[in-house]
């Protein structure tokens, strides 16, 4: 073959298309050649191993001592002292390491230190599978990745897909937050740990535990689910699910979510170091709830879904002028009242109006809700609100009520820290000596001011906290009150220490009262009421302009003796134990009396509005329609204060009912003797 192989020639070039007279001969060499060179080309390929091959083997950079040896296996190296290996742009050291090379295993020992990427692996002892590029790392593992760091006992290491699986107990660090979990994996390159087994997941403003669930590190966002309780120090917060933005200290909860608001009283400045007051206790039921850390706001719904057969009004928006949203606060028809998520928090954590739970969500995987129970029970219904406060006797006073959308939130006015409350939708609301029904209602409590301190330092509250109810709607609201149902366009209720002040109704004012003695209805119009209450009972009701009343007069043998109707600017009505005693009129009075056999019967007033029905017939709620024997009495005997809170005075203890759905042994468990978690 005269002049070698010569230049690189491509296949299917080398042959011209046509040869000249006599260049047979030169063809043929040509073509032994060409074939000598295809043929080392193919042995080179042959003889040399294949890239992916080559980055399978571990290359020995360096160690104190070493040593070879061949057996049935194939060769076994054993290195100690300052070992130092490499594959590829993996580095691996120890204090002694094996290596089987028929089979790419390396077992390191002592001080095991392998840096692969922005992942960093410490352990005690290593077993790395030079084929898969997996380490079984165990004994004292750490992994970090520049941003969270992994501790566990037991951890596979997977440095080509960056996932990390531990076992026997780990715990994730990550920008001052702290997850244990009994088993999990955790993906340096997305970021996510997917954690089994009771978790918990802890920063400075609270603890999260759940059965199960993944944290996305780049978005601190947590979605949990299983038995979820969230522990701080102004709430808790328990759901079947949770998705939670530590950033935004946001959670939004899934399937009996009940949040409890813990410290009610103090300032502003005193609140970070205030006690909670146990004497007054605050819980939101819902089947969908959204809580707001940062902003101090809790907001709470119903299931989307009706229950079979069941019919709800339209839901009637209060009037413009009114307060059923605060003042310069106002929400959309269909948010939360709450700010949407940072816009650094993944895309679908923005997207808080209806409260769906996210489809990558724990939450949307969860299984359907029951179906409606017999007999009429169901669980998808209004939510519940219910306050329970312990007077200065000891008597604990309960405050419940229902309506489809309850907004809760704190608001800092000057030195003092608001409490407002809006419902809406529909509301009804029952304590035991006053219930009310309204298409919306607000609430506002300001904490009772606190005198100076004295030269010991010591200070001391000046009166009770004072609470402000509003209640709209062009339904026109109603209360409840001393046996009397007083309805307008709206109603304004003030009470001071826990105890109702004053009564006031705006527009179209009407109250009715039935005589316990005759069982006719005492009827009073007029444009506005104002009433005043001494521990709980009408005392005085002053009407104007246009003031009306309708009185029916008894006689000693408790028979009808008469009617008198009468008019004037304004009226005052004086009462004691529930009953009329006394009427004064001011200008322009004038009136008609009616004797027993002349009395007309169905009169009514201007505005009249009375319904002595029960609840069904839209009379006044009672304790049984609006707390009903659902899920959340149940949550409240295993969770909440003491059962005796909740029962009517002089009423025996219920038996014991099996858990609702959602209310495990262990959730039952909590809070016994008086306090939650």
């Amino acid at each position: 073959m005269r002049g070698g192989l010569g230049p690189a020639v491509s296949p299917g070039t080398w042959l011209p298309a046509a040869a000249p007279p006599g260049a047979a001969r030169r063809t043929r060499r040509e073509t032994w050649g060409g074939a000598a060179l295809l043929l080392a080309v193919l042995c080179a390929l042959v003889a040399a191993p294949p890239a992916e091959a080559q980055t399978r083997r571990v290359e020995i950079l360096g160690a104190d001592y070493t040593e070879a040896s061949v057996d049935s296996a194939g060769t076994v190296r054993r290195l100690v002292g300052n070992v130092r290996l490499r594959q590829d742009t993996t580095l691996l050291s120890a204090r002694q390491a094996t290596i089987y090379e028929a089979r790419g295993e390396t077992a390191l020992d002592g001080d095991v230190r392998i840096v692969s990427g922005r992942d960093t692996l410490t352990a005690e002892a290593v077993r790395y599978d030079s084929n898969t590029k997996v380490a079984a790392a165990s004994g004292a593992v750490r992994l970090g990745d520049g941003e969270s760091v992994l501790l566990a006992p037991v951890v596979t290491y997977d440095s080509r897909a960056e996932v990390s699986a531990f076992s026997g107990g780990g715990t994730i660090l990550h920008r001052g937050a702290r997850l244990t979990a009994p088993s999990g994996t955790y993906s340096s390159a997305r970021r996510v740990a997917d954690l089994d087994g009771p978790l918990q997941i802890e920063d400075s403003t609270g603890v999260l535990t759940a059965a199960r669930g993944t944290y996305d590190a780049g978005g601190r966002r947590a979605d949990v689910a299983g038995d979820v309780r969230l522990r701080r120090p102004d709430a808790r917060l328990w759901a079947d699910s949770v998705v939670y933005f530590r950033r935004t200290e946001r959670a939004r909860a899934y399937g009996h979510a009940v949040v409890e608001r813990i410290g009610e009283g103090g300032t502003d400045a005193e609140r970070p170091v205030a006690p909670a007051d146990s004497s007054r206790r605050t819980f939101l039921f819902g089947e969908r709830l959204v809580f707001d850390g940062q902003a101090e706001t809790a907001s709470v719904r119903g299931t989307p879904e009706e229950a079979p057969g069941a019919a709800r009004p339209a839901p009637k928006a209060a009037p413009p002028d009114s307060l059923a949203t605060p003042p310069g606060d106002p929400a959309p028809p269909d948010s939360l009242g709450v700010p949407s998520d940072s816009a650094a928090a993944p895309p679908d954590s923005a997207s808080v109006g209806g409260v769906e739970a996210p489809p990558d969500s724990l939450a949307a995987r969860l299984p359907p809700r029951p179906a409606p129970l017999a007999g009429g029970a169901d669980p998808a219904r209004d939510p519940l609100l219910v306050v329970l406060r312990a007077d200065s006797t000891g008597r604990v006073v309960s405050t419940l009520a229902r309506a489809p959308r309850i907004d809760a939130a704190r608001v800092v006015a000057g030195a003092d820290t608001l409490q407002t409350l809006a419902a809406a939708g529909g509301v009804r609301l029952w304590q035991a000596k006053l219930s009310a029904v309204a298409d919306s209602v607000w609430f506002l409590r300001r904490p009772a001011p606190t005198a100076p301190p004295d030269s010991a330092g010591d200070s001391a509250s000046t009166g009770g906290a004072v609470d402000r109810l509003g209640l709209f709607g062009a339904a026109r609201p109603s209360v409840w009150a001393s046996g009397a149902q007083l309805t307008g366009d709206s109603l304004l209720a003030v009470a001071r220490a826990g105890a109702l002040d004053s009564l006031r109704v705006l527009g179209t004012a009407f109250a009715g009262s039935p005589d316990s003695t005759l069982g006719r209805l005492q009827q009073i119009a007029g444009g506005q009421m104002l009433g005043r209450f001494e521990g709980g009972d009408l005392r005085l009701l002053s009407v104007w302009p246009t003031a009306q009343a309708l009185y029916h007069r008894a006689s000693p043998e408790g028979l009808l003796a008469g009617a008198d109707q009468v008019s004037a600017d304004s009226l005052d009505f004086r009462f004691r134990d529930g009953e009329l005693r006394d009427l004064s009129g001011y200008r322009g009075v004038q009136g008609t009396s009616f004797p027993a056999a002349s009395v007309p019967g169905g009169l009514r007033l201007p505005g009249f509005a009375f319904t002595p029905g029960g609840p069904d017939a839209g009379g006044a709620p009672t304790r049984a329609s609006v707390l009903g024997a659902g899920w959340e009495a149940a949550w409240l005997e295993a969770n909440g204060p003491p059962a005796a809170w909740l029962r009517p005075p002089g009423a025996p203890p219920a038996p014991p009912e099996p858990a609702p759905p959602g209310v495990t042994p262990a959730t039952a468990a909590v809070g016994r003797g008086g306090g939650g978690p």
